[in-house]
C-alpha cells in the first residue's frame, strides 16, 4: 500500500495539476521542463525497483487508460496546454483588449463558455492522440517477445488497480510487492531476486510458467480470489441470501461426474429465478457443457469472462437502486466495480508469480496408539 501511496501523492503533485495555470499562459519550452521529466524518470525507477530505461518512461509517463501509469510527462503538456488555453480564452482577450466592437454584438459571455468548452475538448482529443502515437513509438522501440505482452496493457483494458485509489477499508490497497509484480507484468520486464526454477515441478521458471503451474493450487487459488470478488459484489446488489459460492448443479450419481459452477444469484436476468456464473477462459467450450444441465434445472448459465460487461452492467444498475450507491454516477460505480475486479486480478497474479507450490511433509508422531507416550 506504501508504494500505491506513493504513486497517489506523485499524481495528486504532478504538472498536470499544479503548472496546469502556468503552462496555460506563458508559452514555455519544452526544455524548460526537462528537469522535472528527469526527477519523475528517477522516481518511477524507486517506484518499480527497475532501472526504467528512456523508452520504459515514455510508456509508463502516458495515462493509464493508454498504457501507462498515470505519470504524467510534463514536456508533451507544454504546447497543448498553451494552445488550448489560447484558443478558449481569444474571445475574452480580444474583449478586454479592444472592448467591443462598435458596429456588433456585445460580449456573451455563453458563447466564451462556449468556444472554451470547444478548445477543452479539440485539447483533449489532441492529447489522446499523441498518446496513442508514443505509445506505438515507445512499443516499436521494445524487442519483439515484450511487445506483444506490453500492449495487452491496453488491449484488454484492466488498469484499474494502477489509478484506483488505495484504501484498505474498500480493499483497493496492495503491498509493495504487489504492486512492483505487476508493474513487471504490465511492461514485461523481470524482477530481480527471482527464481531460476520452479519449486514445484522442476521447470525453468518464467512468468508464463507462473501463471499456468498447476503445482501447488496457486491457479485454483487465483480463480477463486476472482470468485470471492464476484460474489460480494452479488451479495451488495441482490443480497446475501441470494449468492451462493459453488453450487452443485447436479449431483454425482454412478458413472456419472457431479456439475458444479462457480456462484449461482437468484434475480439476475429475470425475478426469482436462478443464475449460474462460471468464471473460464474458454467461454464457448464451457457453454456447450453446461447450458443443457441448467435448462433441465430451469437455471439460466452465463460464463464470465473478464472482457464482457453485460453481466456487470446489470451489475451497477442493481447496486444504483440502493441507498448508498443512489448518488453516485453510473461511470463511477462502474469504474469502482471494475477496480475491484482488475485488483483482485492483480493480487492473483502477483500470488502465482510469488506464491510457494513445494509440497510439505507434517511429520507425525509415531505413536498413534498412545504405547510410545512418555508420560505416565
Amino acid at each position: 500500500m506504501i508504494t500505491q501511496t506513493r504513486r497517489e501523492n506523485l499524481v495528486g503533485a504532478s504538472p498536470r495539476h499544479n503548472t496546469a495555470g502556468r503552462v496555460g499562459v506563458m508559452p514555455e519550452e519544452r526544455a524548460t521542463y526537462e528537469p522535472l521529466r528527469d526527477a519523475l524518470t528517477h522516481y518511477l525507477t524507486q517506484l518499480s525497483s527497475h532501472a526504467v530505461t528512456a523508452t520504459e518512461a515514455q510508456l509508463m509517463m502516458l495515462p493509464a487508460r493508454h498504457g501507462g501509469m498515470g505519470v504524467r510527462d510534463p514536456t508533451e503538456r507544454v504546447a497543448v496546454a498553451y494552445e488550448t488555453s489560447t484558443k478558449g480564452t481569444s474571445l475574452l482577450v480580444s474583449t478586454i483588449q479592444n472592448g467591443d466592437p462598435p458596429d456588433g454584438p456585445p460580449f456573451n459571455p455563453f458563447q466564451h463558455h462556449a468556444e472554451m468548452q470547444q478548445a477543452v475538448k479539440e485539447g483533449r482529443r489532441a492529447t489522446d492522440e499523441a498518446a496513442k502515437e508514443r505509445f506505438e513509438d515507445g512499443l516499436e522501440q521494445l524487442p519483439p517477445e515484450r511487445r506483444r505482452a506490453v500492449h495487452r496493457a491496453i488491449e484488454v483494458k484492466t488498469a484499474g488497480w494502477v489509478t484506483c485509489r488505495p484504501d484498505a477499508e474498500d480493499h483497493t490497497d496492495m503491498t509493495p510487492d504487489k504492486f512492483r509484480d505487476n508493474m513487471a507484468i504490465r511492461y514485461a520486464y523481470e524482477r530481480p531476486k527471482m527464481p531460476t526454477h520452479c519449486d514445484g515441478c522442476g521447470a525453468t521458471y518464467s512468468l508464463d510458467h507462473a501463471l499456468n503451474c498447476g503445482v501447488g493450487g496457486l491457479v485454483i487459488r487465483r480463480h477463486n480470489e476472482v470468485v470471492d470478488v464476484l460474489c460480494d459484489l452479488s451479495a451488495k446488489a441482490w443480497g446475501e441470501s441470494a449468492v451462493r459460492k459453488e453450487g452443485v448443479i447436479v449431483e454425482p450419481e454412478e458413472g456419472e461426474k457431479e456439475v458444479r459452477t462457480d456462484m449461482v444469484v437468484r434475480g439476475v436476468w429475470e425475478r426469482q429465478k436462478d443464475v449460474s456464473f462460471d468464471l473460464c477462459t474458454r467461454a464457448k467450450a464451457k457453454k456447450a457443457h453446461h447450458s443443457r444441465v441448467c435448462e433441465d434445472k430451469f437455471i439460466h448459465f452465463t460464463p464470465l469472462c473478464v472482457t464482457v460487461d453485460g453481466f456487470f452492467s446489470r451489475l451497477v444498475e442493481k447496486l444504483r437502486t440502493k441507498a448508498a450507491w443512489a448518488e453516485k454516477s453510473y461511470g463511477q460505480v462502474m469504474g469502482w466495480v471494475r477496480a475491484r475486479l482488475s485488483l483482485a486480478l492483480a493480487r492473483s497474479a502477483s500470488m502465482c508469480e510469488r506464491g510457494g507450490r513445494r509440497r510439505w511433509k507434517i511429520r507425525q508422531a509415531g505413536a498413534e496408539d498412545g504405547a510410545g507416550m512418555f508420560v505416565a
